[in-house]
């Protein structure tokens, strides 16, 4: 540690690495190569350890102009060019391609030492991770950019027949077919520059390379590489799907078209031989070092890579070394090696796309049930593939709370101690696997989401009266006794399939919620249909946020927001139609007050330990509530008809009011007069009249 610097060398470079994590502070690794020679040399490793990505992080921002990108790659990748040593006396670099050179140094003329940098920035390099994808447009293609300065210069070297031959070769069939003559050569240009550009640095660094991205089409000559790559743990194989055109857009192919594209498609079936072959080997050279290999196609299209590739590549690598964390990266390796794999130290299970579609689950839904070996599982986000998906939960608490009842010392494990779950279910659901969720882990869930399957092909019924119910909380048995979510403190559940159906009592069983979304796609009821919800009765003390549309929002008992002290946003409606209008039912049926029912009781199958008072059947909206922390208040429907301004008397920090009663019928006139507004003056109010607008507008 020099004296000039007290700063230990461990503690520097978390805080170096710290700050090359973060998108808004990435860029400020570069200026500290300027503090001292102690703080360069820890920062050239982290800051060129994978310099495109420092790169996307900068100019990434949505401020950044694609100019700014063009120019940081080009500046960037003409250093790292400049930094690898010459070969020859005659100043040529053996790695140095025709495409390479005739892009960044077009003069052919030697190099000036001077011009060189003094360090070699490209043996810091770990990850070769240039992340362009060869499908998009030109405008999105920033490695693209360093061929716009040269381009003119470009083109007359494409004018040798040999190039030209390996750039057309090259060009992707859709750019054919879609882009004039400057486009089709500009793209493959870009291609095969990223290609090379790639290879260079794996050639002159192929001992520290720990990751990287090979293009499908260029495995043949990183065989010569395989010894040399001593470190290599994760590699990624770039495949392009865009070959795998329809019948439409075959027949807009000219012959001499399609006869390249059977050719590319030969070929790309002789890589994905090549590239299985290439895995085994450096696996039996390097049997301990690579543990990631995929074959990803650019943007989400990663179902396009043939199914019995994928299967063969996953069965050349080793199974997942007690993995804390599955994600997209690692899913397929997962469930692919899942039968020898410890599962008991994984934290967190996170299913994203594509791994979310109707195939994939189906192929989960044959597989042995495996969530009952996560023993550590804390966060959970997955695609339902089977209604006893938590079946085992609730057997192992089960047996627990009888065990426990019979004076028996416990024979079930631990319990898994999850507290976040966020659950697509599908639409053949009914609700039980929540039910089954909520029993399960109710001593530990603290966040619960639950969406509708957006990967599920389903046509959404006309009629909300042919929508299947979702139902919540409407077990019976033990379940509906214990089911007590005591450290539960978000619940969401959002239905695009489903009438949303939550018991009665629910809501009592959650004292700490703080967070409530419940919403489904009901745009019209019937007021005599409807089945309220009970009064909370002081239960919610904490909740700061609601948010009920369609079934859930109808079913709401007012009385509960006499006990939300906390409550800082409101959201009471249904869903709108397409034409942005909004159900409201007859005025006659609003204005039909229910009355409280003698010896009415909360209908539920089995006791719960909340108790319940009498209900009315139509509970009466009375609008005095104290809400001293509400800051937004959106209502729309019959809400917003039937609100009173006198609620705006005890909502002193109200930011937002959004009321909405565009309806069809054009029945519900209501005129507003200042009167309402018991804000305004008592004096102004007795003589000045607001006239109504037309009859759907509320003048707030």
């Amino acid at each position: 540690m020099p004296s000039t610097f007290p700063l230990p060398l461990e503690c520097l470079d978390i805080i170096l690495r710290l700050i090359a994590s973060q998108r808004e502070t990435a860029h400020l690794l570069a200026r500290l190569l300027r503090v001292n020679k102690y703080v360069c040399n820890a920062t050239l490793p982290i800051l060129y350890k994978n310099p495109f990505e420092n790169i996307n992080f900068r100019y990434g921002l949505p401020s950044a102009r694609i100019e700014m990108v063009e120019i940081a790659f080009r500046r960037l990748a003409l250093t790292l060019l400049l930094s690898i040593p010459l070969e020859d006396s005659q100043h040529h670099n053996p790695a140095l391609t025709d495409i390479l050179r005739a892009a960044y140094f077009p003069t052919r003329e030697p190099v000036p030492d001077l011009r060189r940098p003094f360090i070699p920035y490209h043996s810091f390099i770990t990850d070769v991770v240039i992340t362009v994808a060869d499908t998009a447009s030109v405008h999105d293609i920033p490695f693209h950019g360093p061929l716009l300065a040269t381009f003119p210069n470009y083109i007359e070297h494409l004018s040798q027949p040999q190039v030209r031959e390996t750039v057309a070769a090259a060009a992707q069939t859709g750019s054919l077919i879609i882009s004039g003559k400057l486009i089709e050569y500009f793209r493959p240009a870009g291609h095969i520059l990223r290609k090379d550009f790639t290879w260079i640095l794996c050639t002159t660094n192929a001992e520290h390379i720990r990751s990287v991205v090979i293009p499908l089409s260029d495995i043949l000559r990183y065989f010569s590489l395989i010894g040399r790559f001593k470190t290599l743990s994760n590699i990624t194989f770039s495949f392009n799907p865009r070959l795998q055109l329809n019948e439409r857009m075959r027949s807009r192919l000219s012959p001499q078209q399609l006869q390249i594209l059977d050719r590319q498609m030969n070929d790309q079936t002789q890589h994905l031989d090549e590239m299985i072959r290439f895995v085994q080997e450096l696996r039996q050279r390097h049997p301990h070092i690579l543990r990631v290999a995929a074959c990803t196609s650019p943007g989400n299209h990663r179902d396009v890579f043939p199914e019995n590739y994928q299967a063969q590549l996953l069965q050349c690598l080793p199974p997942l070394n007690s993995p804390s964390f599955v994600n997209k990266d690692n899913w397929l390796q997962f469930i692919a090696k899942i039968q020898e794999t410890n599962l008991s130290r994984i934290k967190v299970l996170l299913q994203e796309r594509p791994f979310c579609d109707v195939n994939h689950l189906k192929r989960l839904a044959q597989r042995e049930a495996f969530l009952h070996q996560c023993r550590s599982l804390d966060s959970i986000h997955i695609s339902s593939w089977s209604e006893d998906l938590f079946q085992w939960a609730v057997d192992e608490r089960r047996n627990g709370l009888l065990g426990i009842a019979a004076g028996r010392k416990p024979t079930t494990p631990p319990p898994v101690p999850l507290r976040i779950a966020n659950i697509n279910y599908g639409p053949k659901s009914d609700g039980r696997q929540v039910d089954d969720l909520m029993f399960g882990f109710s001593e530990t869930l603290e966040s619960l989401d639950i969406t509708s399957d957006v990967y599920q092909h389903y046509v959404i019924p006309i009629h909300d009266d042919l929508l299947p119910d979702f139902k919540v909380g409407s077990r019976g048995g033990d379940v509906a006794l214990y089911c007590e979510l005591a450290r539960l403190t978000r619940f969401t559940i959002s239905t695009s399939e489903h009438l949303l159906r939550i018991e009665s009592s629910f809501l009592c069983r959650l004292p700490s919620l703080e967070y409530l979304v419940l919403k489904d796609t009901r745009k019209t009821y019937s007021v005599n249909g409807v089945t309220y919800w009970s009064p909370t009765l002081g239960t919610l003390p904490r909740l700061a946020h609601i948010a009920l549309e369609g079934t859930p929002a109808i079913s709401f008992h007012p009385d509960a927001l006499h006990h939300t002290p906390n409550l800082a946003h409101l959201h009471l409606g249904l869903l709108a139609a397409p034409t942005s209008h909004i159900f409201i039912p007859p005025a006659e049926d609003l204005d039909n007050v229910g009355q409280v029912e003698d010896g009415a009781v909360s209908q539920i199958s089995t006791p719960t330990p909340i108790p319940t008072l009498q209900q009315p059947t139509r509970p009466i909206w009375v609008w005095d509530w104290e809400l001293r922390k509400l800051e937004t208040l959106k209502l729309n429907s019959a809400f917003a008809y039937k609100f009173q301004f006198r609620m705006l008397e005890k909502t002193p920090n109200l930011k937002v009011l959004s009321l909405n009663i565009h309806t069809y019928a054009r029945q519900h006139a209501r005129t507003i007069y200042l009167n309402d507004l018991r804000l305004v003056s008592t004096s102004m109010a007795a003589t000045t009249l607001v006239s109504s607008p037309p009859a759907d507008t509320v003048v707030p």
